[in-house]
């Protein structure tokens, strides 16, 4: 049988699998527990040998069930339908009185001739009836809701305590005296530019003379009307600042005449002392806090129900086992035929199993001249079978076998 039909095969018998396990909810039945260790066909029946307890159980091929013929803890015989065609096809054996306790295995139907090329794909076959839909299993009772514990009663709101009356401002400072003027300080930063008045016409441009020494400052006296703003000259070198002249009674002010040349800046006073702060008037009283009520106490919490049932098992860890191995098979008048044997890691059950040549390091099929065939010869083991035509010489080839493996959870 080929590889091709037999993963096609496989996968869809698994997909059959998983409905037919998932189909009754798990009970709990010590003699239920079922293990199925190997299965075989003798003619028209199946025969399942492994661990399936005292309770009556259920054998399926694919998705037919089948008739038993015998029961027994350690043995099955089942017949097989009519017409049932050669192949590859999953065997399970599920408990009637716990359908979660199941297993599985593939076993083979038919013997296989040499292996053909591969034919054109048929036409796709009408879709099956629709099989019944199990029943559903009883829903456990719902717990009872615990009682709702009483609220407490709410606390009185606490009165809101009066406002304080506002202190009242105390007096401001004595002025502090005028201290002596000091030594000129460094210059301060240049303050914000007044607003420029019209520009007048422009006069002739001056002899640019030397600054001389700044004289004291006179009184100032009433300003004049303001006259036309000449040419500004170049400015000339500043010359030493002068002796700041005391300052005369100011007098009205007059209209703002022209803008002339800034003079050296005079010496800036010395700070008088601070004036001592006036008294803060007291804060007014703070109004008694309410009082918070008391927290009710807390009801009892309600009752949890009962867990729900387990849902049914599935499969799991599937993997590709590979194995190199040689194929040694004589020509005419010796030993034409070789049996290999592979078994898949640990606990894992096998589903199916493959078998290449791997002549100049490549995976191709056999010669047309060397058949084979393959079954599982156990939960966890395949077995293949080759043969050599007796018209040809002898055949060896390095080879690979390997085996599709899953676990049942």
């Amino acid at each position: 049988m080929s590889q091709g039909r037999v993963f096609r095969l496989t996968t869809a018998l698994a997909l059959i699998a998983s409905v037919v396990m998932m189909s009754a909810p798990r009970a709990s039945y010590a003699d239920s527990q079922i293990v199925l260790k190997s299965a075989h066909v003798e003619d028209n029946t199946i025969v399942l040998r492994g661990d399936f307890g005292d309770s009556s159980v259920t054998v399926w091929l694919g998705d037919a069930p089948l008739t038993l013929q015998q029961q027994s803890v350690d043995q099955l015989v089942a017949t097989l339908p009519w017409g049932v065609e050669p192949g590859s096809y999953w065997v399970f054996v599920t408990s009637n009185a716990d359908s979660g306790h199941h297993d599985s295995l593939v076993v083979t139907v038919g013997a296989y001739g040499e292996q053909g090329p591969a034919g054109p794909a048929g036409p796709t076959g009408p879709t099956g009836a629709t099989g019944a839909t199990g029943a559903t299993g009883a829903t456990g009772a719902t717990g009872p809701q615990g009682a709702s514990g009483p609220q407490g009663p709410a606390g009185p709101a606490g009165p809101i305590g009066a406002t304080g009356a506002v202190g009242p401002q105390g007096p401001a400072g004595p002025v502090g005296a005028a201290g002596a003027v000091g030594p000129q300080g460094p210059a301060g930063p240049v303050g914000a530019t007044g607003a420029v008045g019209p520009q007048g016409p422009a006069g002739p441009v001056g002899a640019s003379g030397t600054d001389g020494a700044t004289g004291a400052t006179g009184a100032q006296g009433s300003m004049g009307p303001a006259g036309a703003a000449g040419a500004m000259g170049p400015v000339g070198p500043q010359g030493p600042a002068g002796p700041v002249g005391a300052t005369g009674a100011a007098g009205p002010q007059g209209p703002a005449g022209p803008q002339g040349t800034a003079g050296a800046a005079g010496a800036a006073g010395a700070p008088g002392p601070q004036g001592p702060a006036g008294p803060e008037g007291p804060v007014g009283a703070q109004g008694p806090q309410g009082v918070l009520g008391a927290t009710g106490p807390q009801g009892p919490a309600g009752a949890q129900g009962p867990v729900g049932p387990q849902g049914a098992t599935g499969l799991s860890n599937y993997q590709t086992f590979v194995v190199a191995t040689t194929v040694n098979l004589g020509g005419s008048g010796s030993i034409r035929t070789q049996t290999l044997v592979i078994n898949c890691p640990g606990t894992a059950a096998v589903l199916s199993g493959f078998l290449n040549s791997m002549l100049g390091g490549l995976r191709q099929p056999f010669p047309s001249n060397v058949t084979w065939s393959g079954w599982p010869s156990g939960r966890g083991q395949w077995t293949f079978s080759l043969n050599n035509d007796v018209s040809f010489g002898a055949y060896s080839s390095p080879a690979e076998m390997g085996v599709v493996c899953a676990n049942a959870n």
